[in-house]
């Protein structure tokens, strides 16, 4: 018993003399020394706070400078500069008589691929044919496989419209919806021939030279139905002088 008490007085002796060695070869300093880098603590990503895996990302404060702002979105479009007149003439692609072949509710595809050639496209909801050339575009829906409606996009002029037509029976303004979301432009009806003149300018901007963006045909029909189809509020307007 005697020689184990005195192992262990031995021990405890050996273990404090270490102990202190160690406390003056390697004192410990209150603050680290100026050769460590200071280090920059990273907090997680947003997605890492909501459960989600994600990389850690530096905290960022922001400042005034870069105050965040909400974007609000519309399903509208507002008339902005009018695309330019395009430089093939596409009244001399799909010359106007052939268009106006086109009987809705009997015309087959056949018969208009024969007509204006295989499409350059066939989708869409509403299922049409998109025929092409030389930049100049055709686009006819269809329903089952006979022609219901068509538009000639980019087409002429305002001065070929009236050489063409004449006189509107009506001209609006549109006020944007689902069916036209274009907000402001001009329209003019020609209820009888079944056409319907797309601008994308306000009607008090028309001019003789200014391009068509959409030349719609169809069946003929009643103005006011199209009024409150495509949401266009009627408008007095003359033609320009010819």
């Amino acid at each position: 018993m005697r020689r184990l008490l005195k192992w262990t007085v031995f021990a405890l002796i050996g273990i404090g003399s270490a102990a202190l060695w160690l406390a003056v070869e390697y004192p410990i300093h209150a603050n680290p020394p100026e050769s460590v880098p200071h280090q920059v603590t990273l907090a997680p990503s947003p997605t890492a706070r909501a459960g989600l895996p994600g990389r850690p990302t530096a905290t960022l404060t922001p400042t005034s400078a870069t105050a965040i702002s909400p974007v609000v979105t519309s399903p509208f479009v507002f008339l902005s500069t009018p695309s330019p007149t395009p430089a093939v003439d596409c009244t001399t692609i799909f010359p106007l008589g052939s268009v106006e072949s086109i009987e809705f509710g009997y015309t087959s595809v056949a018969q208009l691929e024969a007509a204006f050639g295989q499409p350059a496209y066939v989708g869409g909801r509403a299922p049409y044919y998109r025929f092409e050339s030389e930049g100049c575009s055709l686009r006819v829906t269809v329903g089952g496989q006979e022609a219901l409606e068509a538009d000639l996009l980019a087409y002429g002029t305002l001065e070929f419209v009236l050489d063409a037509y004449g006189d509107p029976a009506a001209v609006g303004v549109s006020q944007g919806n689902l069916t036209l979301l274009m907000i402001g432009q001009a329209v003019l009806f020609y209820p009888e021939q079944g056409v319907i003149a797309f601008f994308e300018v306000a009607p008090e901007d028309l001019a003789l030279d200014t391009p068509v963006s959409i030349l719609h045909f169809r069946p003929a029909y009643e103005v006011e139905k199209q009024l409150r189809r495509l949401n266009v509020r009627e408008v007095d307007w003359l033609p320009p002088l010819r």
